[in-house]
């Protein structure tokens, strides 16, 4: 059942071997920061990061990108980070897209047997520990690696304390869900379908066209992030990347000039961004709003500025403003 899993993991984790074999040796400089490991699934008030360089930040690196298991100690649904960068000599771009690319397809893999089983979607990290053992972590195993064929003219490293994730969801969708789920009520409690919660539910979006999509928003944890400037100084950044591992990138004439990664403070994060648009509740209580105007126009900005730099870097249907 779990064969096709199993052979795309095994294919990943012999790119990552092979890649680990190549990189480390085109380093002209590097740098990382150890993030503590969590045992919870909560982030302290205060996270004490640990710089470090050399042959010891590439040992931490080449482990960093093999490790799809929770080290021990490690929470369940916490991921292992360790930010930073490479300047290397020649490009390894071909290699990071074809690992992306297996990634992806050791996702595809996940969701083909969900969908062949009749699981929810909640079921997908479950069905991974089954074929590849209790301690793999989905988050570890499907985060990008990035690679940049250009050398920046800066990086910036710092803390995103205040972000939401945002999922796409058609009405249709939530409907179905919902029916299903006061069928199975019903049947199981004995009562008529129209007197359970999820009956209710379903008349919140009853105005509703089948092919509106709705917005579901969850918080994210605070993370490092990265961002990269390329173009001539005065112009904005260029791309902003989650920093769950090492960034890769060409190394120039000039050393870049690189702003390092402090300690995370909670209370010195200050309060969240006053800009931030409304949100027009379609229903709160599962986190589900209408589309603002900015998100609709998501897709479209982030064609219009697209990166000149060959890199794994897209914006993925987010827009990402200037930093203050």
């Amino acid at each position: 059942m779990y064969e096709d899993i199993q052979r795309a993991h095994q294919v990943l984790v012999e790119q990552l071997a092979s890649f680990n074999s190549t990189w480390p040796g085109l380093v002209v400089d590097g740098r990382v920061w150890q993030v503590p490991l969590l045992n919870e699934q909560k982030t302290p008030d205060v996270l004490e990061v640990q710089k470090v360089d050399g042959q010891a930040a590439i040992a931490l690196a080449t482990a960093a990108l093999a490790s799809h298991q929770r080290d021990v100690g490690q929470a369940a649904g916490t991921v292992m980070r360790l930010p930073g960068y490479f300047r290397l000599q020649a490009s390894v771009l071909p290699q990071v897209l074809a690992i992306n690319a297996s990634k992806q397809v050791v996702t595809d893999e996940i969701e083909a047997l969900r969908v062949a089983l009749g699981y929810t979607p909640e079921m997908r990290p479950r069905l991974l520990r089954r074929a590849l053992g209790a301690s793999v972590t989905t988050k570890q195993l499907q985060r990008t690696i990035h690679a940049f064929d250009g050398a920046p003219r800066r990086i910036s490293f710092t803390w995103a304390g205040h972000t939401t994730s945002n999922q796409r969801i058609p009405v249709a969708t939530v409907r179905e869900q919902l029916q299903a789920e006061a069928e199975s009520r019903a049947q199981q409690q004995g009562i008529p379908i129209e007197q359970t919660p999820e009956y209710q539910d379903l008349r919140t979006i009853a105005n509703l066209a089948n092919d509106q999509v709705l917005i579901k928003h969850k918080a994210v944890a605070p993370h490092p992030r990265c961002t990269l400037w390329f173009g001539e100084r005065g112009e904005k950044w260029d791309a902003i990347i989650k920093a769950n591992l090492p960034v890769f990138v060409l190394a120039g004439e000039a050393e870049p000039k690189v702003s390092a990664l402090r300690d995370f403070d909670r209370a010195a994060r200050g309060r969240q961004r006053g800009d931030v648009k409304a949100r027009a509740e379609v229903w709160a209580e599962r986190n589900l709003y209408l589309p603002t105007g900015g998100q609709q126009m998501e897709v479209a900005e982030g064609d219009r500025l697209p990166l000149k730099t060959p890199s794994t870097y897209r914006l993925g249907g987010i827009t990402y403003e200037s930093p203050a």
